[in-house]
């Protein structure tokens, strides 16, 4: 190592790298995040056309069916 290289040159060079890795992981989860396909849906409201992919919960169209006794197959849409 060169004898005219000081502790702050060293530091400012790390923090250069540290801040162009982390550009460099930000790019990539932004493709990651932009790249995901929506998912397809499984359930259609016959009425109002509304569908519901299965995730996350129950669609307001959905609730009163199921309590009467209803399948929710009996939404399912024909893949």
């Amino acid at each position: 190592m060169p004898q005219n290289v000081t502790y702050a040159s060293l530091m400012e060079e790390i923090n250069k790298l540290v801040q162009q890795v982390q550009s460099i992981q930000v790019n990539e989860v932004k493709k990651v995040i932009h790249t995901r396909r929506k998912p397809d849906a499984k359930y259609k409201d016959p009425v109002s056309g509304q569908t519901w992919t299965g995730r996350g919960k129950l669609p307001v169209w959905m609730k009163e069916p199921i309590a009467k006794g209803i399948s929710k197959e009996m939404f399912a849409l024909n893949s």
